[in-house]
């Protein structure tokens, strides 16, 4: 149908930085190659889309109506069920998997968007691989879900390295912490009525010091707690 949109420029930095960027090119080739079909045309277009579709390091996948497998190029990250047919390999949050955001889109939609960041393949470990995923619904369509995967393994591995070394770092300064704060309790308790003003002005600055960074450290291991409880459900 004609459109009067502009369509993407593949040079623009967000493609240029991603594996879309020949994905684009490969299309407008094809489109360029429109004025000059020939009785073969057809299945050349089909072979060269598909030797640039598996050339990418992006993964492309293709649902009917019926959610299943169509089309997928070789970066796609699949598995085989049981009944030996594909599936996506990427471990969705529950609330917001893939299917529940089709399930919205059935109902409420006949063409939407979705974007998910940071989902991984597995649970975290040297053969986890982590995505930016991008899916497209278009009701009624022969190709009604079009998803892209763009790995960002390199950059979300660093990261999670980085956390943990940190989340590591405050669990094990924990428990020192809170020997010294006990020790200081115990000390007040047992010395605090022999002590003169001044030592017991400095007993209460060492407590409160001890409390405060007891305290950064519950901080860090509270806001570890929510990721490391939905890796876990996984």
């Amino acid at each position: 149908f004609p459109s009067h949109d502009t369509p993407p420029n593949p040079n623009d930095s967000y493609y240029a930085n991603s594996s879309l960027q020949n994905a684009l090119k490969v299309i407008y080739a094809l489109a360029a190659r429109k004025n000059s079909v020939t009785p073969d045309a057809g299945s050349f277009q089909d072979d060269f889309l598909k030797t640039a579709l598996d050339s990418s390091s992006a993964g492309f996948i293709v649902m009917d109506h019926e959610r299943q497998i169509i089309y997928n190029n070789q970066s796609a990250p699949l598995e085989t069920n049981t009944e030996g047919k594909p599936m996506i390999k990427l471990i969705f949050p529950e609330t917001d998997s893939i299917n529940t955001w089709l399930d919205h889109c059935e109902v409420a939609s006949v063409h939407e968007e979705k974007i998910w960041t940071r989902i991984p393949t597995d649970v975290p470990g040297d053969e986890c691989k982590y995505y930016d995923v991008i899916a497209s619904y278009n009701k009624g369509s022969k190709q009604e879900v079009i998803i892209t995967c763009i790995d960002r393994t390199s950059i979300y591995k660093t990261n999670e390295d980085a956390f943990d070394f940190i989340s590591f770092a405050a669990h094990e300064l924990r428990g020192p912490i809170t020997v010294i704060r006990g020790y200081l309790d115990v000390f007040e308790q047992e010395l605090g009525a022999t002590l003169d003003k001044d030592h017991l002005e400095l007993l209460q600055r060492l407590k409160v010091s001890a409390s405060r960074l007891s305290g950064y450290i519950n901080n860090i291991l509270n806001t570890a707690k929510p990721y490391r409880d939905w890796e876990t459900d996984r």
